[in-house]
C-alpha cells in the first residue's frame, strides 16, 4: 500500500519513468530508482520526536543531510512536519503554501494542504527543499497532494 502510495504521489514530478497502466513496473520503479532515507534506520510503531528529544536524533539529521548534500537534486521533500522542527537550526528561509485539493469525486477538500518551502544550510552548502507535512494523513488526495508539492516547489 504504501509503495502505490508514493507512485500516486511521485506521478506528478515527471521524475520516473512510471508506466500508465504497469502496477508492477511502477513499484518496482518506486522502490529502485529514487533515493528514500529514513530518520531513524529501523521501524517503530509509534515514533514520538520529542520523548527522544531532538539533540539525540542530531547524528542521524547529520547523516540525512550529508547525504542529501552530496550533489545536486531537482527535488528534495521531507514527509512529515517533525521536520520543520528537527530541521529548524538548519533552514534559513521559509515559506508555506496552503490550499484546499480536489478529491477523487470532484469535491474540495474541508482542510488545507500544505507545502513548507526551505531553504537550509548544511557544511557550508545551501538546499532548496520542502516539507509535506500531511503526506501520511489519512484520506488525503495523494495524487493532488504530489501535484500541488510539485507546482508549489521552491516558491518563496
Amino acid at each position: 500500500k504504501f509503495d502505490h502510495k508514493q507512485v500516486r504521489f511521485l506521478t506528478p514530478f515527471n521524475i520516473l519513468p512510471f508506466k500508465e497502466d504497469d502496477i508492477y513496473h511502477n513499484l518496482e520503479t518506486v522502490i529502485d530508482q529514487k533515493l528514500q532515507l529514513e530518520l531513524v534506520p529501523y521501524g517503530s510503531p509509534n515514533f514520538d520526536y520529542k520523548k527522544i528529544g531532538a539533540e539525540n536524533l542530531k547524528p542521524f539529521i547529520n547523516t540525512l543531510l550529508d547525504v542529501i548534500s552530496q550533489k545536486e537534486r531537482k527535488y528534495v521533500i521531507f514527509c512529515g512536519r517533525v521536520f520543520e522542527e528537527i530541521l529548524s537550526n538548519h533552514i534559513t528561509k521559509a515559506n508555506t503554501i496552503s490550499k484546499k485539493l480536489k478529491k477523487v469525486d470532484g469535491t474540495e477538500t474541508q482542510n488545507e494542504y500544505q507545502v513548507i518551502n526551505f531553504k537550509l544550510k548544511y557544511n557550508d552548502k545551501e538546499v532548496i527543499a520542502c516539507i509535506a507535512p500531511q503526506f501520511a494523513q489519512q484520506g488525503c488526495p495523494i495524487s493532488r497532494y504530489g501535484e500541488m508539492i510539485k507546482e508549489n516547489y521552491g516558491k518563496f
